[in-house]
């Protein structure tokens, strides 16, 4: 068989050369493209610096106008009332703020301050009515020892005065960064839409082990299950927190009826900026402490220490469940009667020798309680 004849030296070397400058294309096509996207980076960042140029001056007009919004209605709800009342008993009349408050709904006296009831809505949870009786606006407040004690002692407690909204429809001023809150909680608030398809009354064993048709209830469980708490105080503070997550994402008078007495937001809840978790505290008293001085402490280790010493006065290995008709578990009626009165609640020693100026304004001896203390006599 003959051999191929061999390629001539000047086609070899054509070949080279093309391949050569196929090479050097690619090498240039590569250079072009990677000097292009340098370029949009460059635009892009300095877009972005605008952009968060625009953005923080955004947010620094709108902290000015919370702060002029908070300044004015201090102004309305003080400053101006003080003053009609002063000038009518200097000429005799009687004062015309008299007839103001009197349209003004009373949102908070103090902590047990009476809120209307809701026409048509059964008071309680669970079946059972809710034993907590609120005095009448304007009464005194007792101590645990029987000593009256005056409104003004309430620092942040006193009325809030506003002619156009009605008691429900009063939120709490909320940041709108929360980095506080667990991000199970967070999510309710991202998802109105499924908070309010949940039933309005959760049942005991999904707020403990979680449900697959309760949306709220489940991300409550998911939650509190982290808490250094027993399941007493899981099960108790899961439903006041329900109640309150079902009000702030759709508040409406049935809504806020389910709240208990203390679980209402106070004058400072309403009228300061602060971080949400805040208003699931249960006392009104250190609610106000905390939205006062927030911002001096981590709120991550406060609220730590706080789940590790919340304490419900129950005793230790006594079933807080019992089964119902159709065998199925329901909460204990002295349970309930327990902690849904805040003298029910307390607190280890562990909170307030941490945090002792927060509890400024709280009987320190009737806050205090440990699992092993023995129960009151009934």
């Amino acid at each position: 068989m003959q051999a191929s004849k061999p390629k001539s030296v000047g086609s070899i070397d054509k070949k080279r050369a093309r391949d050569r400058r196929a090479q050097q294309k690619l090498r240039a096509d590569r250079l072009n493209h990677t000097h292009s996207l340098e370029a949009e980076i460059v635009l892009l960042e300095q877009q972005c610096k605008a952009y968060e140029k625009e953005i923080q001056e955004l947010r620094t007009e709108n902290e000015a106008l919370q702060s002029a919004q908070q300044r004015i209605r201090e102004v309305v709800c003080t400053s101006e009332l003080d003053n009609n009342e002063t000038l009518a008993n200097c000429d005799g009349r009687p004062p015309k703020s008299a007839k103001v408050r009197s349209a003004i709904p009373h949102v908070c006296l103090h902590h047990t301050a009476q809120y209307p009831t809701v026409s048509g809505h059964p008071s309680g949870f669970f079946g059972y009515p809710q034993n907590e009786s609120a005095p009448p606006i304007g009464s005194k407040v007792q101590s645990s020892n029987g000593t009256p004690l005056s409104p003004a002692k309430f620092t942040g407690l006193n009325p809030v005065c506003d002619l156009d909204l009605s008691l429900w429809s009063r939120l709490p001023l909320n940041f709108a960064q929360e980095p506080h809150i667990s991000e199970n909680l967070y999510s309710c608030f991202n998802r109105p839409d499924l908070v309010q398809a949940s039933p309005d009354e959760p049942s005991p064993v999904e707020l403990l082990y979680g449900s697959s048709q309760n949306f709220l209830a489940d991300r409550i469980h998911k939650a509190t299950r982290f808490w250094p708490i027993c399941d007493p105080e899981r099960l108790a503070s899961g439903l006041l927190t329900y109640n309150m997550i079902k009000w702030l994402t759709r508040p409406s008078q049935e809504s806020f009826g389910r709240l208990l007495g203390f679980q209402r937001p106070i004058n400072d809840q309403l009228q300061r900026p602060h971080p949400r978790c805040i208003d699931f505290v249960m006392w009104p008293v250190l609610r106000a402490n905390l939205v006062k001085t927030f911002h001096k402490y981590d709120l991550k280790l406060v609220f730590a220490a706080f789940t590790c010493s919340l304490r419900i006065r129950w005793p230790w290995g006594k079933s807080f469940l019992e089964p119902d008709v159709t065998n199925s578990l329901r909460v204990h009626k002295e349970f309930y009667d327990t902690f849904t009165k805040i003298e029910g609640w307390g607190l280890s020693d562990e909170f307030q020798t941490q945090y002792p100026e927060l509890l400024v304004g709280m009987d320190i001896g009737t806050l205090n309680y440990s699992i092993f203390d023995p129960m009151p006599a009934s």
